[in-house]
């Protein structure tokens, strides 16, 4: 699954989420833990980047959207994460 259909599948609207750099280490997610979650506010426990056209863009998220997310990826492609 693409990010678009991704973000589109969690009810995500693209120009919500923050800039991200477009290189990013696991060190940069960290820091991210304990914002809201990109889909429902709870307090993040993961985050990672999707592209969307006004180029990359954090995805917070807590455990249970870190979840889906992992199984939508991984059912359309794979799994990206900060490595």
């Amino acid at each position: 699954m693409d990010d678009t259909a991704l973000l589109r599948t969690l009810a995500i609207e693209p120009a919500t989420l923050a800039p991200a750099p477009a290189t990013v280490r696991t060190a940069d997610a960290r820091t991210r833990y304990g914002l809201p979650c990109s889909t429902c506010g709870a307090p993040s426990v993961a985050a990672t980047t999707v592209t969307t056209p006004a180029g990359p863009r954090w995805l917070d998220s807590c455990r249970d959207h870190m979840i889906a997310a992992a199984k939508l990826r991984s059912a359309g492609g794979g799994f990206r994460g900060a490595p």
